[in-house]
């Protein structure tokens, strides 16, 4: 009789356990299709490249290729933003692959952060990407040529050896934003949130929605 009471009380507190778990569960999951968020982690990893103050309330991640035309037509617009709201929003860059040469120009990128020199390396990239990156045409092999420009030696940029440092940051970007459903360049994302749109006036409004203004 003894175990039996013991019994019922087990399940009883196993059974209030499991709704618990449940009933948070549940609000997560509600919470976070209220919000249009997504799993953060997916969203910002610890060797994701950020620029602005780390310490910026809102985070606007960037899903790009350094070999895409629009990533390189909307960067202006991007720095100028950060500009905008400086102390208040930070850039976090994800690599999204998609063209022939862009895990190589990616690589290129992480191996310029190494020296400090990322944000002039991706500005100097974009500036010549039609020549570097013509579709018709692609000069890959001029890009180490480019970076000489601002102080980073030709054969650090041997594309075996920046792949090999800096592949596996990349294909983590590429998984992250597959899994997030990134299907263009650029993407972006305002504290978890998607933007439906690429253009600074779009991007504005995500943002100053996430300061509450």
């Amino acid at each position: 009789m003894k175990n039996s009471r013991y019994y019922v009380i087990i399940v009883v507190v196993l059974g209030f356990i499991g709704f618990m778990a449940a009933d948070y569960l549940n609000s997560r999951m509600n919470s976070k299709n209220e919000s249009g968020g997504v799993d953060q982690e997916l969203l910002v990893r610890p060797h994701s490249p950020v620029l602005g103050d780390r310490s910026a309330p809102v985070t606007m991640v960037e899903f790009l290729d350094p070999e895409c035309e629009a990533c390189r037509a909307s960067f202006p617009a991007v720095k100028e933003l950060l500009s905008q709201f400086q102390g208040k929003v930070k850039l976090v860059i994800r690599y999204m692959p998609f063209h022939a040469n862009s895990a190589y120009a990616a690589a290129v990128l992480e191996e310029a952060r190494e020296t400090g020199k990322f944000e002039a390396a991706l500005g100097l990239l974009f500036q010549m990407q039609p020549e570097w990156g013509s579709h018709h045409a692609p000069r890959p092999d001029l890009i180490p040529g480019y970076l000489e420009q601002i102080g980073i030696e030709q054969a650090a940029l041997d594309k075996t050896k920046v792949l090999q440092e800096h592949g596996e940051k990349i294909r983590k970007d590429y998984e992250d934003g597959k899994k997030l459903e990134v299907k263009a360049t650029p993407t972006f994302f305002v504290n978890g949130v998607k933007v439906q749109g690429i253009s600074k006036q779009e991007l504005a409004t995500a943002i100053e929605k996430a300061l509450g203004n």
